[in-house]
């Protein structure tokens, strides 16, 4: 059999946050074998060689359920799973001591404490089953892979994780990171090409590669408040944070112990420093609320910069200390675009909610205060309010909301305007006598 193409003409230069390679290349893929389901009872055969429910296993789920499961939630029955495997096996992937397809017996990851994702997720698994609970194991490419390699059955996976049915809802976990909250996905299975996988021959039938869908994980949330007290020589900010979703996972490694009180300074200043591009001197960092497999995490910071206000004339000026960007000018730095924005590879939140509270000296007042503006694009939307609360008091309100869906060449521009727009409204600044 021959295939052939002619006249193919020559692929545009790379550009930033671009589909994978795989998908923009022209690739011919064969495949002997017939249908997924194939796949699925494969791999379902070979997991439940080592899916044993023995005395160590039951050990650990008495240990779980000290009093058993009946009278508790199937929500709260998945979590405490979810917390004792991130709380007590460290996720391990090592050619000499697990296999590339079977996983490891439940009970060797539990004695071990060591585990691959699919050793891990198989675990979830039979501690599942022993709760009277339906899970199954996911077989995954993650979408650092492209989405259209898996366009015929094969077993080109790279990933593991778990679907689970919680009160008539299917949720998918991600076990191999100890701080991701409980329901939170990693963008890079963001529409991820995913094949269930089930012990029932019969489920089997219906196999088909989907898409992760997000729609039951948590949502990846940044609630911010910010007051900054200006004086002739310096600024000084208190900041309080409510990161919920994925992006938590980050705050949970940064304040647990894993991670010093020299590192987390630096951390935190270093990150300061480049959205505000200013040298920052942090006075203090504290955690107010957190456990770590739940949504969100709240802590405050503070910290000051030396500087001098600027002035035109006799009128002082600030800037609006935004401390999360919603929108950089590298995604818009193009003049127009080949190919289109995977904007799962750019963004890792769907909503922004920030509050910044400027305070003046006493003996000064605002004179200069920017109007309100809303800006739309497709599932994007952001809004900017000011509102003088007293003379020398100016409140900021911001709310981004967005989706991860693609940007096509030919919105583009559109967009690149709605970014423009966005970007002006940040950089807009305020005035005082």
């Amino acid at each position: 059999m021959i295939w052939k193409r002619t006249n193919v003409p020559a692929m545009a230069l790379s550009e930033a946050y671009a589909p994978n390679f795989s998908d923009l290349t022209n690739t011919i893929r064969i495949s002997t074998i017939k249908s997924w389901k194939e796949i699925s009872n494969w791999y379902s055969d070979l997991v439940k060689k080592n899916l044993k429910l023995d005395k160590i296993t039951k050990k650990t789920f008495a240990e779980i359920f000290p009093n058993g499961v009946t009278g508790i939630s199937q929500e709260e029955i998945a979590k405490k799973i979810y917390s004792y495997i991130g709380n007590n096996i460290k996720y391990s992937s090592l050619d000499f001591r697990q296999s590339g397809y079977v996983p490891q017996k439940p009970s060797k990851t539990i004695t071990t404490k060591l585990g691959d994702c699919k050793d891990v997720s198989t675990l979830f698994v039979a501690l599942s089953q022993l709760a009277g609970m339906k899970a199954n194991l996911v077989l995954v490419t993650t979408n650092d892979n492209g989405f259209t390699s898996m366009l015929l059955p094969s077993n080109d996976f790279n990933h593991c994780i778990v679907k689970v049915a919680i009160d008539g809802k299917d949720y998918f976990l991600e076990l191999t990171d100890k701080y991701l909250p409980f329901k939170a996905l990693p963008s890079s299975l963001y529409n991820a090409n995913a094949l269930v996988i089930s012990f029932d021959k019969a489920e089997n039938e219906k196999s088909k590669i989907i898409g992760i869908p997000f729609d039951n994980a948590l949502k990846n949330v940044t609630n911010a408040v910010t007051t900054m007290t200006i004086d002739d020589k310096s600024k000084s900010f208190t900041n309080t944070f409510t990161i919920s979703g994925a992006n938590k996972s980050y705050y949970n490694e940064m304040f647990s112990d894993a991670t010093t009180e020299d590192v987390r300074k630096k951390r935190i200043e270093e990150d300061y420093n480049s959205k505000l591009k200013k040298v920052v001197s942090l006075q203090s960092s504290k955690v107010v609320k957190n456990e770590t497999y739940d949504k969100d995490i709240t802590f405050e910071t503070q910290f000051s910069i030396s500087e001098r206000i600027q002035t035109v004339g006799n009128l002082k000026i600030t800037d609006i200390p935004f401390l999360d960007k919603v929108y950089t000018r590298d995604i818009i730095s193009l003049e127009s675009r080949k190919y289109d924005i995977d904007y799962f590879s750019y963004e890792t939140s769907n909503e922004y909610n920030s509050e910044v509270i400027l305070n003046i000296p006493q003996d000064k007042k605002f004179t200069e205060v920017p109007e309100g503006k809303t800006f739309t694009f497709k599932g994007h939307k952001y809004q900017i309010a000011f509102e003088l609360v007293k003379p020398n008091t100016l409140k900021v309100v911001r709310t981004v909301t967005l989706n991860w869906d693609k940007i096509s060449t030919t919105d583009y521009l559109e967009y690149k305007k709605y970014v423009e727009d966005v970007i002006a409204a940040e950089e807009q600044i305020v005035g005082f006598k």
